[in-house]
């Protein structure tokens, strides 16, 4: 009977035929070239997108501030506190307007500092009102009020715990001698090694006040034997 000759598969030729097969050669790859332009132009639309990502102050967080002050960048972590103490009530109010007094002092603005406190409420707990104390005192200190910030740290009672009073007695061996009290400063020490929680506190207590007495030396407080 009648034989039909077989019609070769053409597609089957496309993808099986060997590399150097003059159809593969006759192929143009625009298949490949267009799915490299989409994977470049996807590539360059997330670069886009990060580099066109959130801008601007970002929201105030606790954490935030917390590592801005790890980060050396006081003035900031100070303004970021002082915003959370303003939209926060108390007792979160009260902790965030301390932490932002504290972190303006360290950044040199004992102005911005003394703002920062009075966002706090008058009446605090024991331990946030002894903290605001000490930062009235040094806060004074910073501004070159220092008789102001003698009287009131001499007239600051021992606190209960150890830690305080040694916090307490530090400031008060700092404030004397920028008040020409050396003698004061020299009983503050002795008191703060009283304080002390081991040999090594109590040998870094020493060492912290000779290192104060020769700097109030230098300054010309006449400090006697």
């Amino acid at each position: 009977g009648r034989q039909i000759c077989k019609i070769p598969d053409r597609r089957r030729d496309q993808f099986d035929s060997p590399l150097g097969h003059p159809i593969i050669l006759r192929m143009p790859p625009l298949r490949h070239a267009t799915f490299r332009s989409l994977v470049a132009g996807a590539l360059l639309l997330l670069m886009a997108a990060c580099a066109t990502g959130p801008s601007g102050p970002q929201p105030a967080s606790e954490s935030r501030a917390e590592r801005l002050l790890r980060q050396g960048n006081l003035e900031e972590a100070a303004r970021m506190y002082e915003e959370l103490a303003t939209n926060n009530a108390p007792p979160e109010r009260n902790e965030f307007a301390l932490a932002a007094a504290r972190a303006w002092l360290d950044a040199n603005r004992a102005d911005d500092a003394q703002r920062a406190l009075t966002i706090a409420a008058v009446q605090l707990p024991a331990e946030q009102h002894f903290g605001r104390e000490l930062l009235r005192i040094e806060i004074a200190a910073a501004r070159g009020q220092y008789q102001a910030a003698w009287q009131q740290v001499s007239q600051l009672a021992e606190p209960p715990r150890r830690e305080d009073a040694a916090r307490l007695f530090y400031l008060r061996q700092q404030v004397a001698l920028r008040a020409g009290e050396p003698g004061a400063a020299v009983q503050a020490g002795i008191a703060r090694e009283r304080a002390a929680a081991d040999d090594s506190a109590r040998l870094r207590v020493r060492r912290d006040l000779l290192t104060d007495l020769r700097a109030a030396i230098d300054r010309g407080v006449r400090v006697d034997p």
